[in-house]
């Protein structure tokens, strides 16, 4: 055997390793997610508490669809009209009068213009 020092030429590198590309990852802890910059662990941490909360679905409230729809029909008779039928189609008891309304606005409505011009 030859005990003579080898050169650095001889000494063969170690392959390279590509660490993870960055993103969030499983903290060890268990808590959570913490984020690797692609070199090293950063101390932003997200917590399993944060993720957003799906909100509530909307209610269809009776009262203001009602007053809206009597306000609209007298002052925008189109609109009053939309909310009449959306209010018919929420099974709501005020519909028809929302509708009529909407219907003897317009035709005041009309006939002011016309009347005008």
């Amino acid at each position: 055997m030859n005990d003579e020092p080898r050169s650095v030429a001889d000494i063969r590198p170690e392959p390279d390793i590509t660490p993870p590309p960055p993103g969030w990852y499983d903290d060890e802890s268990g808590n959570g997610k913490r984020w690797w910059n692609g070199r090293e662990w950063s101390d932003v941490r997200k917590t399993n508490e944060t993720t957003p909360k799906t909100p509530e679905p909307t209610t269809y409230d009776r009262r203001t669809f009602g007053v809206g729809g009597y306000i609209f029909a007298a002052v925008f008779p189109p609109i009053g009209f939309i909310l009449g039928l959306i209010m018919l189609a929420k099974g709501d008891r005020d519909w028809l009068p929302v509708l009529l309304t909407s219907f003897v606005c317009g035709f005041v409505w009309l006939s002011l213009i016309e009347a005008v011009s």
